[in-house]
């Protein structure tokens, strides 16, 4: 990602609190306002992975790199595989058992989970 095009790292904070408020949300309210929900903790999650870290530099711009390669690969598996259980079921494609705001959910969580992964445990390996 361009630095340029990414916000400043107090954003992290402001997009985790809206990602909690939407969790304990639908904790509360259940089902109701589930697609509301479910658009918050999405919004929320991508304010936290387009946030800068405080230092920015190249081997960060890598990580970057190399999770969203990760996050676009285990995702186009994730598709791939639920579309051919579908299919397997003789019900056609129509019938995915998942909305698409929770498809960029996962698909941001997994580029979110690869990317702190890489950057904290991975550096303190080496």
């Amino acid at each position: 990602m361009i630095p340029n095009y990414l916000l400043p790292s107090y954003f992290k904070s402001i997009g985790f609190s809206i990602f909690l408020f939407s969790v304990f949300g639908h904790l509360i309210f259940g089902y109701y306002y589930f697609l509301l929900l479910m658009s918050l903790a999405f919004f929320g999650l991508f304010i936290i992975a387009s946030a800068k870290e405080k230092i920015e530099d190249e081997m960060i711009q890598s990580v970057r790199l190399k999770s969203l390669q990760t996050a676009v690969f285990i995702q186009v598996l994730f598709i791939l595989g639920f579309s051919l259980f579908d299919e397997w079921r003789a019900e056609g494609l129509v019938n995915l058992p998942i909305p698409a705001v929770l498809v960029g959910i996962i698909f941001i969580g997994i580029y979110l989970f690869v990317f702190y992964y890489q950057l904290y445990f991975k550096n303190n390996e080496e």
